[in-house]
């Protein structure tokens, strides 16, 4: 027995110096909120061990007695702090009111007080302690005392599992350490009052107590970095962060990374950033290439639907040897939209002038020249090569013009009727042997873009097909087709003709097509060129809205 007795005492004795080194580094510790309840927790824990090491130390009843009603009032205070504890470092210090600590306090101060005078009432320890145990000697207030611990402890103990579920990172660590800290003497109180074990354990348990929270304060930083203030932090940045290690596995996240990556839920610490489960896996490989970064990188990522700015940070030991990258993503979808939008604003202005510089040149000297001969010579005939000359500049002018405005949202839209339409712009084209042949329907879209639309198209067709071309403007299930019965566009060519510039008719300025492609994308149709029936060019439209009659 004695061996067993100079066992417990060597191991109370172990437990005092943990919790004491534990108690120093606290005291020394930052001033943080839950400092100021772990101090007066680790206070009653020392007291509680120091009280079984005395009382194993001595075989006078008295100072036993003493010690044991010391341990049981130490214990009231360590259970109480500890929930407080472990509410303000999960982040509930909102519950830490004092109405609420005033109404924890009255069973602990009341057991105190009970424990105090129990040499009159007995009502904590009903027996002498000589010949029996504290669960053999328990009198009614020690039971209520036990059974308001063990739901205190059950609920601090919940509250850190919580936390351990989902921390992630140095956090994780920490969450260990609390429930561990926790469960063992938990454990061993509840053996020494639950079963036949005549040795109470929970003071000895205490050093794996101590032991658990002083690693968590000198190797994952409990007592500087607060896994509420991390996620306060980390959660209110609107972009997202992602942390790797030098293997490119994740080890912390917050939720702007998940959605921007398309990540659903928490990601799991450890698992490599090339197996989370997303729909966008590419972004995730090419993360992969670049950690650990030699320097601070930074590169776009488009994906189907944004596109993302990504800075890559390295991650460096005390000894300056790289362990990891921080990844920040920032959304840039609106401004890289903007940002194209103004450079394809740019290059139509730039062909514009390109355009109105070039192909103007030449009627312009037709013009002036014709002019000049008209007054030197007096030859009237002379000016209509002029009139030719502003013809063809007019025309020029219109189909730069309905380019420029290609970028530009659509007018008011309404019903269309085609034929009515087709009419008006068959009058503008100057193709007296031309025919046209058009299908009766009602479409819905922007008349005066539709009308640039079909000029471009009879205008084509004309040019192309010569001065007795029959042009026929149809119905398909979902849309509308022109076509005529000219020489029809090669197939390897019908890519090249819808770009601006291309042309193969003398004096085409390459835009007709390109203009009635873009207007067909404004509207949100389809556009395909085919052969048609005669073996002339078909040009199809889908996706057309009808009017019902």
């Amino acid at each position: 027995m004695s061996a067993v007795l100079w066992t417990i005492r060597v191991l109370d004795l172990a437990a005092a110096v943990a919790v004491g080194l534990m108690l120093v580094l606290a005291w020394t510790a930052p001033q943080r909120a839950e400092r100021r309840f772990l101090i007066p927790m680790l206070v009653g824990v020392e007291a509680w061990v120091l009280g079984d090491l005395i009382a194993k130390s001595t075989v006078d009843a008295g100072v036993v007695r003493g010690t044991v009603l010391l341990q049981l009032a130490a214990s009231g205070v360590a259970v109480l702090f500890l929930l407080l504890f472990v509410l303000a470092y999960t982040g509930r210090e909102d519950a830490i009111r004092a109405p609420t600590v005033a109404l924890l306090l009255v069973e602990p101060v009341g057991f105190v007080l009970l424990a105090l005078t129990d040499p009159v009432h007995r009502l904590v320890l009903g027996d002498s302690l000589a010949s029996s145990t504290v669960v053999e000697a328990a009198g009614p207030a020690l039971l209520v005392h036990i059974a308001y611990s063990y739901v205190l402890v059950a609920v601090a103990l919940s509250l850190a599992g919580g936390l351990l579920s989902r921390a992630e990172f140095v956090y994780r660590r920490q969450a260990i350490a609390l429930v561990v800290g926790i469960s063992a003497p938990f454990l061993g109180n509840v053996l020494y009052f639950f079963t036949p074990i005549p040795v109470d354990l929970t003071p000895i348990m205490f050093v794996v107590t101590g032991g658990a929270l002083t690693y968590a304060a000198r190797r994952a930083d409990l007592l500087t970095l607060s896994p509420m203030a991390r996620s306060a932090v980390l959660d209110a940045i609107g972009n997202g962060v992602l942390v790797l290690d030098r293997h490119g596995a994740v080890l912390d996240s917050n939720p702007p990374a998940r959605r921007l990556l398309g990540l659903d839920g928490p990601v799991g610490v450890g698992r490599p950033v090339t197996d989370l489960p997303t729909d966008r896996p590419e972004p995730l490989e090419r993360l992969a290439e670049v950690v650990p970064p030699g320097t601070e990188r930074g590169f776009e990522l488009e994906l189907a639907d944004r596109i993302l700015d990504v800075r890559v940070s390295p991650l460096y030991d005390p000894r300056e040897r790289p362990i990891g990258a921080v990844v920040v993503l920032h959304d840039i979808t609106e401004r890289e939209r903007q940002r194209r939008t103004l450079r394809r604003q740019r290059e139509r202005l730039d062909r514009f002038a390109g355009v109105v510089s070039h192909d103007l040149r030449n009627p312009l000297s037709v013009a002036a020249g014709g002019v000049s001969l008209a007054r030197e010579e007096g030859d009237v005939e002379q000016l209509d090569a002029v009139v030719d000359a502003l013809d063809r500049m007019e025309h020029i002018l219109e189909d730069t013009l309905a380019l420029a405005r290609r970028g530009e949202s659509l007018g008011e839209t309404g019903a269309v009727d085609l034929a009515e339409l087709c009419e008006d712009c068959w009058g503008m084209i100057d193709g007296e042997g031309a025919t046209v042949e058009v299908e009766a329907a009602t479409i819905r879209g922007d008349r005066s873009r539709l009308r640039h639309l079909f000029e471009n198209l009879f205008r084509n067709s004309v040019e192309h097909g010569g001065e007795e071309v029959t042009v026929r403007v149809g119905t398909l299930p979902d849309g509308f087709y022109v076509e005529d019965d000219g020489p029809g566009i090669p197939t390897d060519r019908r890519a090249d003709v819808v770009e601006v510039g291309y042309s193969v008719a003398d004096g085409g300025t390459g835009l007709g097509l390109a203009i009635v492609k873009e207007i067909a994308e404004a509207h949100g149709w389809g556009f395909e060129i085919i052969d048609g029936r005669d073996g002339g060019a078909r040009f199809e439209f889908t996706g057309v809205a009808f009017v019902e009659e």
